[in-house]
């Protein structure tokens, strides 16, 4: 259960249903909102849909009729439900009358009772002269509801065979179908940025990665989603911008073009000069960090997209799927979720570097998650050879829980004894691109450092994202 006044953007929530049902519903106090913590934060999309399941559950309007026999009606009346504290209404003709001045309402009785005599300061009811008599009041559904974040998780149950063979699951680790109505895919939309171009927002999103300890499991890697804060889960890094707060991410539709040496979000075909090429891995990091919380797309975005495509198609080889009718094999440009070449274009004349994970020192620096551009030494050491991942990496050092990225922890030569359909290249001394073509081996979870940071060619370029 979430408590709203305990989360960034909670006050704001709580005063939208303070506006939106009666003020006896939502309870807020100016110490509880200064106790909320920036480490947690509601997306606009969560907060409007959590906003209608409260409004939705919590109280609604019920109308009893009172039947009026003869000269007089009952001075008592049984309610169909129990009122909330709000006054009740009692309507006779059109006009309405005040509780505990005209008539008195037992709450726990569920019972209405009224004077009718002018005399007593009532009014008179009777068969000639009554045409409608109502009771209105409010109804509380329950008195504490229960607003729950949706979270499904990727279970790695056994390793190998190519793609490993995993179970997507609840909170309670039961096994479930694909929920598109989950926060986080549910709120996915295409925008426009005046400088940047065409971008795919997704809004701010929650993970855990964990070994699990007790149940059918038990021992098992597991990979969270949530679309609102839950205890142990935190914002993935992606979603952090360059002020060190949890924004929106939006990342690029297309890979990038120059326009007027500004990266710009525009379709620009199989051309490999339509793009904007030759940009080595430093020139990225030297030029992209740019105004408006634009940044190079970088190894977090990539691989909570992973996360996103494993959780969704609840396999890692995305690359034997088809979506929007497009088979994402052989030559064919994908896209997923208006994220046009995710890996890079089909022929594989376009590809892209990746910010923020090098392997320069024979150790992986990985970017910091503060969204200041840093770069961090973890002391892990890489393979410095091609593997194809068992399992991955979930340690967290220095500040960097590699359980937010996908790298090999175990690994094997052969693909048949790999778990996540894809190959990775994680050699010493080198930098990390996206590089697609129409091979099996490549796919979400595919890593390739083969070049150095300075290396440019006119089928490396790069791609955008912003936390605005």
């Amino acid at each position: 259960m979430i408590d709203f006044n305990q989360v960034k953007g909670g006050k704001a929530f709580a005063d939208k249903v303070a506006n939106a049902v009666p003020k006896t519903a939502v309870v807020t106090t100016e110490s509880e909102a200064s106790e909320a913590s920036d480490e947690h934060v509601l997306s606009e999309a969560m907060v409007d849909r959590k906003l209608s399941e409260v409004v939705a559950g919590f109280s609604r309007e019920a109308t009893d009729d009172v039947a009026v026999e003869g000269s007089q009606a009952t001075t008592e009346f049984d309610l169909s439900c129990v009122p909330t504290d709000d006054k009740v209404r009692l309507v006779l003709n059109g006009v309405e009358y005040v509780e505990n001045k005209h008539f008195t309402v037992d709450r726990s009785g569920k019972k209405v009772t009224w004077t009718y005599t002018a005399a007593n300061g009532g009014f008179d009811v009777n068969e000639a002269l009554a045409d409608e008599v109502k009771i209105v009041y409010l109804t509380r559904q329950s008195a504490a509801p229960m607003v729950r974040t949706n979270i499904m998780g990727m279970v790695l149950v056994e390793e190998g065979n190519k793609s490993g063979t995993w179970a997507r699951v609840d909170r309670d680790l039961n096994i479930v179908e694909f929920n598109p109505d989950h926060g986080t895919w549910a709120g996915i939309k295409q925008v426009q940025n005046d400088a940047y171009g065409e971008f795919t927002e997704i809004p701010v999103t929650y993970v855990k990665t964990e070994t699990i300890a007790n149940g059918p499991y038990v021992g098992k890697n597991c990979w969270w989603i949530a679309d609102g804060p839950e205890t142990g889960f935190h914002v993935h890094p992606a979603f952090i911008g360059q002020d060190g707060q949890p924004h929106n991410l939006q990342i690029a539709s297309w890979i990038a073009s120059n326009k007027n040496d500004i990266p710009f979000s525009e379709d620009k075909g199989n051309s490999k000069d339509g793009y904007w090429n030759n940009i080595s891995y430093n020139t990225v990091r030297a030029k992209g960090w740019m105004t408006g919380g634009c940044r190079p797309y970088n190894i977090y975005d990539h691989h909570f997209l992973a996360r996103l495509m494993l959780t969704e198609f609840g396999t890692p080889d995305v690359q034997a799927q088809t979506v929007d009718g497009v088979a994402w094999t052989g030559a064919n440009r994908i896209s997923y979720h208006g994220i046009h070449d995710p890996f890079g274009t089909a022929s594989g004349n376009e590809y892209f570097w990746l910010d923020g994970l090098t392997t320069l020192n024979g150790t992986y620096q990985v970017l910091a998650v503060d969204g200041s551009g840093n770069m961090v030494e973890t002391g892990v050491s890489c393979p410095n050879t091609g593997v194809w991942p068992v399992n991955c990496l979930v340690d967290q050092v220095n500040g960097i829980d590699f359980g937010d990225l996908f790298i090999a922890n175990m690994a094997n030569s052969t693909e048949n004894s790999g778990s996540f359909a894809d190959s990775q290249y994680l050699y010493s001394g080198r930098a990390f691109f996206v590089y697609w073509y129409a091979s099996s081996s490549r796919g979400a979870f595919y890593l390739r450092n083969g070049d150095r940071p300075e290396f440019e060619s006119y089928s490396l370029g790069w791609r955008v994202a912003l936390c605005v």
